[in-house]
């Protein structure tokens, strides 16, 4: 199986250590992106749940018409 699209891997040259750079550049890649990601989820998270307070406080609104 390769890589999901989204991961920007690209094969390094064989440097004759079974790989070990070529993952480790990887694993650094992927954590890398981890970190960015669950930063993004918090960030959209607070986004929704302000929007979610405004939305209530809107309809409550609408209803005690």
């Amino acid at each position: 199986a390769g890589w999901p699209g989204w991961i920007d891997v690209h094969p390094l040259s064989d440097l004759g250590d079974g790989q070990a750079t070529q993952l480790k550049v990887a694993l650094d890649r992927f954590q890398d992106q981890i970190a960015r990601l669950k930063s993004q989820r918090q960030h959209l998270d607070r986004a929704i749940a302000e929007l979610q307070r405004a939305s209530d406080h809107i309809a409550k609104k609408i209803t005690a018409r």
